[in-house]
């Protein structure tokens, strides 16, 4: 078996219909060397019509009937003709299933025409969906292979969050950054998701009719580190800039952590350019996983020192 898994194989079903809706996750970690067949997981969340879902099941139902609605009238674009009483009418569908292969992002899509008949089953490449919907399976894949990460973790005993936190609550980390550099900000939160650090990335928490201030004053205050990525126009943006003001506050008052990612050569902000950074300049995909483990050893404030706790040697006079 091979010392680190990579990544999981992540394939979700979301019903809506029965007892209220569940989702169903089945997952294959992927090791260095190849699947590692015998941790392969599965499990299921939502209401068995006796107890009531749990919250983060709610907010993924919530999203999948969002998606049904975008989908409804994409999906239902084969019409199927049906005679009812001598006149020609276009059946309706409702769709109630998906299932989405997070990898090769395809999406089944379970029809059924209401009143009956049997069930067309069709399989749509994610990238022609309308751009709402793209974005809803995007947003459902996010949630979907985070949960599986949790559970995996969970299933091998290893811990969720931080050592001085119970398990039930991980650490909470927010990425600062320019809009330029969204598509590297966004492989970094789903990066760190996938080691147990819930990031704060604000394409997946600001929703429209949120107060923006708010919700970044909010992310600032639950979470335990800061990550700037640096860019030559870091300090051009305005709410940059006061993110990081707002965290260096922080720095002197607790102890919080701020971790700079340099992802540009440029001019490093003042405030703080006297801490050690992350060197993402080379953008060599064969060093990501080091950088991003040396990103985490920043959040955790792990000692990288080997010889540092260990027991001293007798010096024999």
């Amino acid at each position: 078996m091979a010392d680190r898994v990579e990544r999981l194989a992540v394939t979700f079903d979301l019903e809506l219909e029965a007892f209220g809706g569940f989702l169903s996750v089945q997952y294959t970690p992927i090791a260095i060397s190849g699947p590692v067949d015998q941790l392969t997981g599965n499990f299921t969340m939502g209401g068995d019509g006796t107890k009531p879902p749990d919250d983060e099941f709610l907010r993924v139902r919530g999203r999948g009937r969002l998606l049904g609605r975008a989908l409804s009238t994409y999906v239902s674009r084969d019409a199927l003709q049906l005679e009812v009483d001598g006149v020609a009418v276009d059946a309706l569908w409702r769709v109630t299933h998906y299932k989405v292969d997070v990898d090769s992002a395809t999406l089944e899509v379970t029809k059924y025409r209401h009143g009956g008949g049997y069930p067309i089953l069709e399989k749509l490449p994610v990238g022609s969906l309308p751009s709402g919907a793209r974005r809803l399976v995007d947003s459902l894949s996010t949630s979907a292979t985070a949960l599986a990460w949790d559970h995996f973790r969970r299933v091998l005993g290893l811990p969720i969050g931080s050592t001085d936190l119970p398990s039930s609550v991980p650490l909470a980390v927010f990425i600062s950054y320019r809009a330029t550099h969204e598509h590297f900000a966004e492989a970094l939160a789903v990066r760190l998701g996938e080691e147990g650090i819930v990031p704060w990335f604000d394409k997946w928490e600001i929703r429209a009719g949120d107060s923006v201030p708010g919700k970044i004053e909010q992310g600032l205050r639950d979470s335990v580190a800061f990550l700037p990525v640096v860019s030559a126009d870091y300090e051009s943006g305005a709410w940059a800039t006061e993110e990081l003001r707002t965290a260096i506050v922080r720095r002197i008052e607790t102890d919080f952590r701020i971790v700079p990612v340099l992802l540009e050569r440029c001019e490093i902000p003042e405030l703080i350019r006297h801490l050690r950074y992350v060197d993402f300049t080379n953008q060599d995909p064969d060093t990501f996983e080091v950088k991003v483990g040396e990103i985490i050893d920043g959040i955790y404030g792990l000692s990288l020192n080997p010889f540092r706790g260990s027991p001293r040697p007798r010096i024999s006079r």
